[in-house]
């Protein structure tokens, strides 16, 4: 078995932004989650019940599962891959007004430390309309969904650490 390692990654910034026109402006409606290449992530909408592939290199989204995929996750947060591997690095959302439906906060720590913080505005997102944030197995990208500010449509921000 190979050991898979994490990176040593202290900023991140925007690899890619894409809508989905697909994705329901729901929290944690959608998911994403990395293979260990980190060359590919899959969204899984629960309410869609779609799966999706977004390539990172060719920076392409295709639709794989449309109206058959049965959502694998029970609902809990310890569901979602919001840490990487080994939990060295971790992300989450949150909210500057202690309201859990006005999310309009990334926090990106490393090692316990928080090292980054965007908001709703920083990435391209309407205010408050954060939905879902995903993080691959070694920590180097980090994707967000939520309404795009540019198009009005729902979509991802994804974020590339070094």
């Amino acid at each position: 078995m190979v050991e898979l390692e994490e990176g040593d990654y202290t900023d991140w910034t925007i690899y890619d932004s894409f809508d989905d026109t697909d994705a329901y402006p729901e929290a944690f409606a959608q998911v994403a989650r990395f293979n260990t290449e980190e060359t590919v992530a899959l969204i899984l909408d629960a309410i869609k019940m779609m799966l999706k592939e977004y390539t990172i290199a060719s920076k392409t989204l295709t639709t794989v599962l449309n109206g058959t995929l049965v959502y694998p996750y029970g609902g809990g947060a310890e569901e979602f891959p919001i840490a990487s591997a080994y939990g060295k690095f971790l992300v989450v959302l949150g909210a500057s007004t202690g309201n859990y439906l006005q999310v309009d906060r990334v926090f990106i720590f490393k090692d316990g430390v928080l090292l980054q913080t965007f908001t709703d505005a920083d990435l391209g997102f309407d205010s408050d309309s954060l939905e879902s944030v995903s993080m691959s197995p070694k920590g180097k990208y980090v994707m967000v969904s939520g309404r795009r500010t540019a198009t009005g449509n729902m979509g991802w921000v994804m974020l590339e650490g070094s």
